[in-house]
């Protein structure tokens, strides 16, 4: 598995390094929960966690260009469980992933400030053991490898060839970020990044 993560990651930078026009770190805050189709609540409740991604932005034409980042993300959810006893439990579980993206920034450039909009697909390759920590769900649930879609918003602005932005997203899980026999859980995540580049040309 570590073989194929890193094999992944180095096939993704390679392929773009060549085109980069900016290179870029970034570092990011997100919010992500499970959700199911039988709207169970199996951590349904919010949590708050991270993201770094390094990238690049590449084939910039007059309205638009790509931006190809490779990173880390932890995703997950939480619940308050009650049982038959009126007990209840805080049940939190989360996993890390590695993050590989790829969008298509429409933008428009005012005066060094750059705003812009994109949407692209995402793919977050699980890393460690899949099994949840907890009890109640350790033996029929486990985290999975998933891909999804990526939108986002943000602004930038250039100061001679260091670029600053700040970055609003969305990562909706197209496949399932969890599963067990019966039942399969998707993963969304809201965030907002700080983003750093360096213009190479």
């Amino acid at each position: 598995m570590l073989k194929f993560i890193y094999f992944s990651v180095v096939l993704f930078f390679v392929q773009n390094a060549s085109f980069a026009q900016t290179i870029k770190i970034d570092a990011g805050l997100l919010s992500s929960s499970f959700d199911n189709k039988k709207n169970l609540p199996i951590l349904y409740d919010k949590i708050n966690s991270y993201s770094f991604t390094a990238g690049v932005d590449y084939l910039e034409r007059k309205w638009f260009y790509l931006s190809s980042q490779a990173g880390y993300m932890r995703v997950g959810g939480q619940e308050n469980n009650s049982n038959f006893g009126g007990d209840t439990t805080h049940i939190k579980d989360s996993r890390g992933y590695v993050h590989l993206n790829t969008t298509v920034r429409g933008y428009k450039n005012f005066d060094g400030l750059t705003a812009f909009i994109g949407v692209g697909p995402y793919l977050n390759i699980l890393t460690g053991n899949g099994a949840f920590e907890h009890r109640i769900y350790k033996s029929f649930y486990e985290f999975k490898s998933y891909i999804g879609g990526k939108g986002e918003l943000g602004i930038s602005y250039d100061f001679n060839q260091i670029k600053i932005g700040i970055i609003g997203f969305y990562l909706m899980s197209l496949s399932d970020a969890a599963k067990s026999e019966g039942l399969k859980l998707t993963n969304n995540n809201l965030g907002i990044s700080l983003s750093v580049g360096y213009k190479l040309r």
